[in-house]
């Protein structure tokens, strides 16, 4: 497909979303920002210390003259996670069950088909509708369906890492598009498995892209 044609329906696109999102996570959309939710006691620098980022970014970003905030505020973050290092993820498994068990594991595995392919994470076996948290600190970038996953999302972390999550049931997501997540912050709960018929979760980490296995992410 021709450049100018790809770039035509990105611009397409954030035009939609823009039309569907809040002021606050349309202008966020367009430029590529971060938004987080004010969570009581809150400061800004507290804030700022959890993010990644320096107070006078979030006030020049959000043109606020003091620090006065409220819970629910909706704070655009520009470039969020650029202060922190490869040290900064604290991980944790995105799931609470102390009776998961890896059901697909991370590697070449045969299909039904007998055909060896690859596996660029770890399937969790998990009760149908268990909690999903956020395994750190992130934004997440993507939110859709994808062939073979189901519902899935992926959360941008520090330091080039990246998780992949999936499949969720819709109605549980607690997320939208760019928003700005804790460690430990619920995400939404497990949906209907895509493979097979045992539930589970799909886990992947990848560092710059490329899939590595989870182990950060498994108990």
């Amino acid at each position: 497909m021709p450049t100018r044609v790809i770039r035509y329906l990105e611009i397409l696109m954030i035009c939609v979303m823009a039309m569907c999102l809040s002021p606050v996570a349309a202008r966020a959309a367009a430029e590529n920002d971060a938004v987080y939710t004010v969570r009581t006691g809150d400061s800004l620098s507290r804030i700022a210390s959890r993010i990644g980022v320096s107070i006078s970014d979030l006030r020049h970003k959000n043109s606020l003259r003091g620090d006065v905030i409220h819970p629910g505020q909706k704070l655009l973050v520009s470039r969020p996670l650029r202060r922190f290092g490869r040290a900064d993820n604290r991980w944790r498994p995105p799931y609470g069950s102390s009776s998961a068990r890896v059901l697909r594991d991370f590697g070449p595995r045969r299909n039904s088909l007998g055909v060896s392919v690859p596996h660029s994470g770890v399937d969790i076996a998990l009760p149908l509708g268990s909690r999903i948290v956020a395994p750190a600190t992130g934004v997440i970038r993507y939110l859709g369906e994808q062939d073979g996953y189901g519902l899935l999302l992926i959360i941008e972390h520090a330091a080039g890492r990246t998780s992949v999550l999936g499949p969720f049931d819709r109605d549980s997501l607690r997320i939208v598009l760019d928003d700005l997540v804790l460690g430990g912050d619920l995400l939404g709960r497990t949906g209907a498995p895509v493979e097979g018929d045992v539930p589970y979760l799909h886990v992947e980490v990848r560092i710059n892209g490329r899939a590595i296995r989870p182990n950060v992410l498994l108990r």
